[in-house]
């Protein structure tokens, strides 16, 4: 068991589960995540794999193995479940998107398991991405706008910026963005806003 902090902020509990399984408690809220490192662990570039609403880092792992392609290229990946919203009648796995206005703080949950991850095994800080699925893809857009300067660059897959987090964006923002929206969604639509 390790703990992470920052002055004046919660700790960071990460408690190995098995293998490469963790939690990571934070706030009252405990997130599961599995980590997929490269052969050369040292300076590595990360990627934190948000799934989307009710999946779970193992789930996401299975249905795509981005670890099969990341790794063998040098970088470090995580899948990182997300956790029950304050608020959530359903009571699902998701993500503070800024849809839940008192639900967790996943923003700094996030950038505070990053900042582990670069300190546990020395990664490389410059080079932190995001990506996520449905509602990870939603959480994505509220890293870049409020991640602090954590993340080089998000991917949005079937996800959209709340319009909350457009409201409240930062305007000097400098952080790269990709989206990607399937052309039959009828959840999240391509012209939805």
């Amino acid at each position: 068991k390790r703990q992470a902090g920052r002055d004046g902020l919660q700790q960071l509990d990460v408690t190995q589960i098995k293998d490469n399984r963790y939690s990571a408690a934070f706030g009252g809220v405990v997130h599961e995540f599995i980590i997929e490192l490269p052969q050369t662990v040292e300076n590595a570039p990360l990627v934190l794999l948000l799934p989307g609403y009710n999946n779970t880092a193992e789930s996401m792992r299975e249905e795509i193995a981005f670890e099969k392609q990341a790794c063998p290229k040098g970088y470090a990946v995580v899948y990182v479940n997300g956790s029950i919203q304050k608020g959530d009648l359903a009571k699902g796995f998701a993500w503070n998107s800024g849809i839940y206005p008192n639900g967790n703080d996943d923003v700094t949950f996030l950038v505070m398991l990053a900042e582990y991850l670069q300190k546990e095994y020395k990664l490389n800080k410059d080079l932190v991405f995001a990506a996520g699925f449905s509602n990870g893809g939603f959480m994505t857009h509220r890293l870049a706008m409020q991640g602090q300067t954590s993340f080089k660059a998000c991917v949005s897959v079937a996800g959209k910026m709340p319009k909350v987090i457009w409201r409240d964006k930062n305007k000097k923002n400098r952080v790269g963005f990709f989206q990607i929206t399937g052309l039959k969604d009828d959840v999240v639509p391509k012209n939805s806003d």
